[in-house]
C-alpha cells in the first residue's frame, strides 16, 4: 500500500512540475534578427478545389509576438524564432494555456485577386492580422473570439486571407488553447471551392448529431418542466430541485451542441458562453444535485454525518460558482480560467463520492438509493469513459458521433433513474396518507365508542332513576335533560373528525356537571379558558380530553374519603399549539393503581393517545402525565395535552 500511494504521488507531481506541453528544440531558441519565412507560391496552375499543409513556410515565434505587433505596429528585430513542426497542444496541471505565434507568407503570382481559408486545428482562440494592413485590422475565430478590435468574428476555425494579384502578403497568427485533451495543430490553408466542400461536408457530418443533441436537450427539457409541474402539485421540494438541476444539464448540452455542430445560439449574444459555462454549470449542478438527494431521501440534521458534508460541500461550491463566474472579467491569457475549465468540474465530481459512500452506508434500507446509485454510476462511467477517449487521442476514430455524446447519454439515464426514484417516493408517500387515512377512520370510530362507555351509561340512568324514586322531580329532569343534550352532543361530533373549540367545551361541561350529579357534588369544578380561544374558529377533535378528565374523576377525586375533590381545568393558547391542563387533588395515580382498574376508563384514554397522534401528525403523542405531590405526600395528578391549531 505504502509504495502504491508513493507511486501515485510522484506521477502527481511529475504532472504538476511538466510545465511544457511540447518539446521544443532549445538549439533552435536562440536570440536573432526576425527572418521572413518563404512565401507560399500561389499560381493559377493550381486545382481550384485543394487544401495545402503549409508547415513549411510557416515560423514559430516567441511568446507574446502578436500582441507586440498589434501595440507597436512592427515586427521585433530580435526575437526567439525557430522552424515550425506539427505540435501536440496538450498542457500540464499548471502551465494549462498553450499559446502559438506564427508567422507565413502567400504570394499570389495571379492576376486576379485570391480568396484562401486558413486552419490551424481547433483552438479556442484564433487571431489573425494582415501586416501589410495598416489599421492592422484583427480577425478572430474560434469559441473565445471577443476583443475590442474584432472587425470579423468566424462561427468556426477557418479565417479569411484576401490575396491581392501580383503581392506577397504577409500573416500574423496568434493560437491559444486551453482544453487540456490532445489535438494535432496543422496550418492549412484551403481554396474557396475546398472550403465550400468541407463546410458541406462538416453539415452532413454534424447533422446526424445535430439531430441527437436536439432529441436529447428536449428531453431533458421536457422532464424538467413536467417535474417542476409536480412540485406545485406535491408540494414536494424534491421535484423543485430535480427540475433545476434538469434545466443545468439541458444548458451544459445546448453548450456540447454549440461546440460538436459549430454553431452558435447563446454563445452569439455571449461569446464567453460556450468556453466558460462549462464549469459554471457543472457547479450549479452538482449544487442542486445535493439539494436533490437530501430532499429525496429525507436527510435531516439527526444524520450528522451526511448532513454536514453536504452542507459544507454546497458552500464550497457556492465559493466556487462566484470564482468561476469572475473569469468573464480576467483577461484572455489567465491560467485560472483554464484551471477551472479543465478541472472544475472533475472536482466538484470527486467530490460526490465521499457523499454517495455516505448515503449507501446510512440509506441503504431506502430503495429510492438503489435508484440514486444507478444514476450516478451511469454518469461517472460515461464522464470516465470520455476522459480516457479524449486524453488516449481516440477521440478521433469518433466520425458519427462526439465521444462527449456518451456523457450525454449518461445524464438522460441518470435523470430516468431520478425520476424513477421520485415516483417510487411519491408512490410510498400516498400509500402512507391511504393507510394513515384508514388508521384514522378505524381509530376515530372506535374513540366514538370509548367516549361514552357502558357503565357511564347505565349509571347515569339509575341516577335519573334514583331521583325519581325519591321524588325530586327537579334534579331528575335537570339531570335528563343535560344528559340528553350531552348524548345529543356526542351524536352530531359523530359525523366529524374536528368540531368547534366552543362546541367541544359545552360538551365537556354537560359531562362534568352530570359527574358531579352523580357523585353527589362529591368534587367541584373550575375551568378557565383563554377567551383568544373562545372569539377565534379553532377545531379540534371531539372530547379529546373526556377520558383524562372521566380518569381524574373515577380514580382520583372519587376515592377521596371528604367532599373537598377539585378538579381544575385550563385552557389556554401557547405559540401554535393549544394547552389542556387537568389538575385533581384525588388520591394520586400510585394509591388509584393499588384499586381495581376500570378497563373501558384505561381504553378510552389509550384511544385518546393515538387520536393526538394522528391529529398533531406526530410519533409519540404531546402528553406530559405529573403525579403531584405535598411535603412528599401525594396530592393529586397533572395531565398537560398540546394539540395543533388549525
Amino acid at each position: 500500500m505504502i509504495a502504491f500511494l508513493r507511486n501515485i504521488a510522484a506521477a502527481l507531481l511529475l504532472q504538476i512540475f511538466s510545465f511544457s506541453g511540447y518539446a521544443q528544440d532549445s538549439s533552435l531558441s536562440g536570440k536573432k534578427d526576425f527572418t521572413a519565412p518563404a512565401p507560399f507560391i500561389l499560381t493559377d496552375t493550381l486545382p481550384k478545389e485543394f487544401s495545402v499543409d503549409i508547415t513549411d513556410y510557416v515560423t514559430s515565434c516567441r511568446d507574446g509576438f502578436f500582441d507586440s505587433y498589434i501595440k507597436n505596429g512592427q515586427l521585433d528585430t530580435e526575437t526567439t524564432q525557430q522552424p515550425y513542426n506539427e505540435l501536440t497542444a496538450r498542457k500540464s496541471l499548471l502551465h494549462p494555456v498553450n499559446e502559438i505565434n506564427i508567422f507565413f507568407s502567400v504570394q499570389n503570382t495571379s492576376a486576379l485577386e485570391k480568396y484562401l481559408y486558413f486552419e490551424c486545428g481547433s483552438p479556442d482562440l484564433l487571431k489573425l492580422v494582415n501586416i501589410n494592413d495598416p489599421e492592422r485590422k484583427i480577425q478572430t475565430g474560434g469559441f473565445l473570439g471577443h476583443t475590442n478590435r474584432v472587425s470579423t468574428y468566424s462561427p468556426n476555425r477557418y479565417l479569411i486571407l484576401q490575396l491581392p494579384p501580383g503581392k506577397t502578403s504577409s500573416f500574423l497568427v496568434y493560437l491559444k488553447f486551453m482544453g487540456s485533451y490532445k489535438q494535432r495543430v496543422v496550418p492549412v490553408l484551403l481554396s474557396e471551392k475546398a472550403y465550400q466542400a468541407r463546410s458541406i461536408a462538416n453539415i452532413d457530418r454534424t447533422r446526424l448529431q445535430l439531430i441527437y443533441h436536439s432529441f436529447i436537450i428536449g428531453g431533458i427539457f421536457i422532464i424538467s418542466l413536467f417535474m417542476f409541474v409536480q412540485f406545485f402539485l406535491n408540494k414536494d421540494k424534491a421535484y423543485l430541485f430535480y427540475a433545476a438541476y434538469g434545466l443545468c444539464i439541458s444548458l451544459l448540452s445546448e453548450k456540447i451542441m454549440e461546440l460538436n455542430c459549430n454553431i452558435h445560439l447563446i454563445s452569439h449574444f455571449i461569446p464567453y458562453y460556450v468556453f466558460y459555462s462549462h464549469i459554471i454549470l457543472q457547479l450549479f449542478a452538482s449544487f442542486f444535485y445535493i439539494e436533490f438527494l437530501r430532499k429525496l431521501l429525507n436527510i435531516s440534521k439527526k444524520e450528522k454525518r451526511i448532513w454536514w458534508y453536504s452542507y459544507v460541500i454546497q458552500r464550497l461550491i457556492l465559493v466556487a460558482c462566484i470564482a468561476a463566474c469572475t473569469v468573464f472579467f480576467i483577461p484572455e491569457n489567465s491560467a485560472f480560467a483554464a484551471i477551472a475549465y479543465n478541472y472544475g468540474a472533475f472536482v466538484s465530481t470527486i467530490c460526490m463520492i465521499p457523499l454517495l459512500v455516505l448515503l449507501i452506508l446510512s440509506k441503504k434500507k431506502d430503495p429510492a438509493i438503489k435508484f440514486v446509485i444507478a444514476g450516478f454510476s451511469a454518469v461517472v462511467l460515461g464522464t470516465v469513459t470520455v476522459i480516457y477517449i479524449n486524453r488516449s487521442g481516440l477521440y478521433q476514430s469518433f466520425n458519427l458521433f462526439h465521444p462527449i455524446s456518451i456523457l450525454e447519454f449518461a445524464f438522460i439515464l441518470e435523470m430516468i433513474c431520478f425520476g424513477m426514484a421520485l415516483g417510487y417516493k411519491t408512490y410510498k408517500q400516498k400509500l402512507e396518507k391511504e393507510t394513515m387515512a384508514l388508521q384514522k377512520s378505524e381509530t376515530e370510530i372506535a374513540a366514538l365508542k370509548a367516549q361514552m362507555n357502558p357503565h357511564f351509561i347505565f349509571n347515569c340512568i339509575n341516577s335519573i332513576d334514583a331521583f325519581i324514586h325519591s321524588n325530586d322531580k327537579y334534579n331528575a329532569t335537570l339531570y335528563l335533560n343535560k344528559f340528553a343534550k350531552l348524548l345529543r352532543n356526542i351524536l352530531d361530533s359523530s359525523k366529524q373528525n374536528a368540531v368547534a373549540f366552543t362546541k367541544d367545551v359545552e360538551t365537556l361541561r354537560l359531562y362534568i356537571e352530570l359527574e358531579e350529579l352523580r357523585h353527589e357534588n362529591k368534587f367541584k369544578t373550575s375551568i378557565q379558558i383563554d377567551d383568544a380561544l373562545l372569539t377565534n374558529d379553532y377545531k379540534v377533535p371531539p372530547l379529546i380530553i373526556q377520558p383524562f378528565v372521566e380518569n381524574a374523576i373515577l380514580h382520583g377525586l372519587k376515592n377521596r374519603e371528604d367532599n373537598d375533590g377539585l378538579l381544575q381545568i385550563q385552557v389556554k393558547k401557547a405559540a401554535d399549539k393549544i394547552e389542556y391542563i387537568i389538575r385533581d387533588n384525588g388520591i394520586g395515580r400510585k394509591a388509584a393503581g393499588l384499586i381495581a382498574q376500570n378497563k373501558e376508563s384505561s381504553y378510552g384514554m389509550q384511544m385518546s393517545f393515538d387520536r393526538i397522534k394522528l391529529f398533531n401528525g406526530e410519533e409519540n403523542p404531546s402528553v406530559q402525565i405529573m403525579d403531584l405531590h405535598d411535603d412528599d405526600i401525594a396530592s393529586g395528578t397533572e395531565v398537560k395535552v398540546f394539540l395543533n391549531i388549525i
